[in-house]
């Protein structure tokens, strides 16, 4: 046991460091090194969601600048040379400084943007519904190209090298290259249509030389990133949302039959699996030694990756469901936010540190550059940049916060004044709780379609 540990932390350190030489994960060595970037969905390739050098407020957290928009948001928005790049339903892929929350530039697509861009060596990445992946200028916003996938896509891009991986109607993969966008590979893994069940569900996991991806089904797939040759299928006991995470020779991801599933990543043999209380639509985050996951039961889990052994448990909140956003572990404290608004602070040994009210319902993950925390905002329609600062109010708004730099307001709408308990945000709150755990996915899924 302790030695197959010490091959997985071995695998990692080496893998941290094969980032400082190159582009291992996509992004160059400045990007990781700099501490102020986080480049696309779940932080790398292999999805991850760890930053084990970062540090946020162990404290409370204030609102030093917001953007609000027309439409909802679940995109999670993500960072480099000091831009944040987000995606709306409004169609618009949004770029804002992360200085004072100003729009730099937007560009629009077809149609809803709902996935995580990538960012990579002035170029970002980005999938809208309309069916196509887009590659734009970091500065200007000029598209430098643009390939129709022919089907819907939910998938947020993957960059590995010189490639872009992205799935699209949750039965294909495609591997694109990054500077023109020509088609590498295209594998259909299955048939079937993905369920509409969260952001980002058919988006893919890259490590290993393997491609991870579940698409809305029951199964779990791993293609060989170099041609999309199927390695692997696995099957678990109900549909499958969350988006998978890769640590060396391990793939883990969570299921509606409420569990969290550790594979090999060469074979895709069932190592072990943890049981919840709810369905796992949310994607874990993995560092060295331990995985987190969110749960519809409400918890937060921390489980050894050797084993699944539960090291600690959290009740977020005392409502049915309601966690949508997947958890980010940073040096001493795991962040998740809820369907109730709030983003949660937990110590990595299992202590709350503090929760604040966001907004509305916190759909995507929070990102975590330059000692700031970045959170979207899905009813609210506002992107919110969180520092150390005032008192936490655990219910309510945070006026303070909601009439900061109003100047981030780009073309969206001004901050509406609303008192504790009133507005939008606890409507939806006393809504979801109302509908319990099966409701608040069925009003998921409505809200989308």
């Amino acid at each position: 046991m302790m030695n197959d540990l010490s091959r997985r932390s071995i695998i990692y350190s080496l893998g941290m460091m094969g980032v400082s030489y190159g582009f291992t994960n996509g992004v160059s060595a400045y990007s990781r090194q700099s501490g102020k970037t986080w480049p696309e969905l779940g932080y790398d390739a292999a999805n991850t969601s760890s930053v084990p050098n970062r540090t946020v407020p162990r404290g409370a957290v204030s609102a030093t600048w917001q953007f609000e928009m027309e439409k909802p948001i679940e995109s999670a928005p993500v960072i480099a040379d000091g831009t944040m790049y987000v995606g709306c339903y409004d169609n618009k892929l949004y770029a804002i400084s992360t200085a004072d929350g100003t729009e730099q530039w937007h560009f629009e697509t077809g149609n809803d943007i709902t996935t995580t861009p990538a960012v990579a060596d002035g170029t970002v990445y980005v999938t809208s519904t309309d069916h196509s992946l887009y590659a734009l200028d970091t500065e200007s916003g000029a598209e430098v190209w643009s390939r129709s996938l022919g089907l819907l896509t939910l998938s947020s891009p993957t960059v590995v090298g010189d490639t872009v991986f992205v799935a699209s109607d949750g039965r294909t993969v495609h591997a694109l290259a990054r500077s023109d966008g020509s088609v590498r590979w295209s594998e259909q893994f299955q048939d079937g249509i993905t369920e509409i069940g969260g952001p980002n569900e058919s988006s893919v996991a890259v490590a290993e030389g393997t491609v991870v991806v579940s698409g809305g089904t029951r199964t779990i797939t791993a293609l060989d990133s170099a041609d999309g040759t199927p390695r692997w299928e696995y099957e678990t006991g109900d549909t499958v949302v969350s988006v998978p995470a890769i640590n060396g020779d391990l793939v883990f991801i969570g299921s509606d039959d409420q569990r969290v599933y550790a594979l090999a990543t060469a074979s895709g043999n069932k190592q072990w699996t943890f049981e919840t209380d709810g369905p796992i639509r949310s994607s874990p985050a993995v560092t060295t030694d331990r995985v987190f996951v969110s749960s519809g039961d409400s918890h937060l889990y921390a489980l050894s990756i050797d084993d699944g052994t539960e090291q600690w448990n959290v009740r977020l909140h005392d409502q049915a469901g309601g966690i949508p956003s997947s958890p980010v572990v940073t040096k001493e404290t795991v962040l998740v936010g809820d369907a109730f608004g709030r983003l949660h602070a937990v110590s990595t040994d299992g202590v709350k540190r503090w929760q604040h009210q966001v907004g509305g319902w916190v759909d995507s993950s929070p990102t975590v550059a330059h000692e700031t925390i970045y959170v979207s905002d899905y009813t609210e329609q506002r992107v919110s940049a969180l520092v150390a600062g005032a008192a936490v109010s655990n219910s309510g708004d945070n006026q303070s916060a909601r009439n900061s730099n109003k100047s981030g307001t780009g073309t969206g709408r001004s901050p509406t004044e609303t008192s504790a308990g009133s507005g939008s945000g606890f409507g939806v709150l006393a809504t979801l709780a109302g509908l319990g755990l099966v409701g608040w996915k069925t009003f998921v899924d409505r809200v989308r379609s």
